[in-house]
């Protein structure tokens, strides 16, 4: 995962580094041409989502848990929980 420390000004420079970092490691990299190809575009979509998670406005913690864990699921709730609630729904 790429990091990018910016002051909000910088983000454009930022992503322009790391795109020439990406390019540089791939391109001393021992793979095939192929490879290295499907590899800087895996990077450069890591850094553009980091990116992206730069620039919202919505809570940094739960867009990097989403990024590493995935968008929360909400989990239905048990059977013994269903019959609580309509055994103590009833009026």
């Amino acid at each position: 995962m790429p990091v990018m420390f910016h002051s909000g000004s910088s983000v454009g420079r930022d992503i322009s580094r790391l795109r020439f970092m990406a390019e540089k490691t791939v391109e001393t990299a021992q793979v095939l041409a192929l490879d290295r190809e499907q590899i800087l575009e895996q990077r450069h979509h890591q850094i553009d989502q980091v990116s992206e998670l730069m620039r919202t406005r919505s809570c940094m913690r739960t867009a990097i848990s989403e990024y590493f864990q995935g968008p929360k699921i909400a989990r239905r709730p048990s059977l013994s929980v269903k019959v609580l609630d309509w055994a103590f729904s009833r009026g």
